[in-house]
């Protein structure tokens, strides 16, 4: 199973990383059919997560990134989905060293959830994102 998934996600990194032009967010936009867009950003996502399960926070970026445009592009910037990316963004900015601007982030995350009615879930994004990342920034001002 673990050979499947490792050949699924090299599939899906090499089609979705294999030309840069290819893959720029205005390109997938212009080139995909409506209906397929989800999809695609969706699968950066989980490209994201693999990545940041590996370490590579950079790639991991890139990728989140990547799924948050096209999700605000096709009106998705408002649903838990859109928030959890982001969420997932600001704990890879925050392994990067810019905790002010996963800070930033949590704030977002936590203004969507609110917006959604998830008052629990943004109680989480506050008390284990936004706090700690608030620290770090205020850390990183003081230096």
């Amino acid at each position: 199973m673990k050979k499947i998934l490792t050949l699924i996600l090299f599939s899906l990194s090499t089609i979705l990383l294999a030309d840069g032009e290819l893959n720029s967010v205005e390109n997938i936009l212009k080139k995909s059919r409506p209906a397929d867009l989800p999809t695609i950003a969706s699968n950066y996502s989980a490209l994201g997560s693999t990545h940041q399960i590996k370490g590579d926070y950079v790639s991991a970026l890139m990728n989140y990134k990547k799924s948050l445009e096209i999700r605000k592009a096709i009106g998705l910037d408002k649903t838990q989905g859109y928030a959890t990316i982001l969420f997932l963004t600001s704990i890879v900015e925050h392994k990067l060293g810019d905790s002010c601007k996963a800070a930033e982030n949590v704030k977002n995350v936590i203004k969507i959830y609110n917006y959604l009615g998830m008052v629990d879930d943004a109680n989480v994004a506050e008390s284990e994102g936004l706090k700690e990342f608030k620290s770090a920034c205020a850390l990183v001002s003081q230096n």
